[in-house]
């Protein structure tokens, strides 16, 4: 009778950790959160091509909602501004280079 109590104990602990999984919680890919700013990568200004470390002061940062993301945009001047604004799919393809080369540690 002692053997078929420990048995049934040992079954149902098993049966237990089968049904609710080992732990571990969320194994899934790990990202940014849904609706999260995707940050702009490195310091290169996506329209001017020149280097924003080096600018006095007069980046613009833009919030631009593309293809059901947001990312953040910075360029190098209001004129930049204006040229990106002219041309979003051409700027935000070239950004988009960038955040996959920042991403390979390029």
């Amino acid at each position: 009778m002692k053997k078929s109590i420990l048995g049934f104990l040992f079954a149902t602990a098993v049966a237990a950790v089968l049904v609710t999984g080992c732990g571990g919680g969320d194994t899934g890919p790990k990202g940014p959160p849904p609706n999260a700013t995707i940050p702009y990568p490195g310091s290169i200004c996506v329209v001017t091509g020149k280097n924003l470390d080096e600018m006095e002061g007069a980046e613009v940062s833009i919030m631009q909602d593309y293809e059901g993301k947001k990312y953040e945009v910075i360029v190098a001047n209001d004129a930049a501004e204006v040229e990106f604004n002219k041309d979003v799919d051409k700027y935000m393809t070239k950004l988009k280079e960038m955040i996959a080369k920042d991403a390979q540690g390029q």
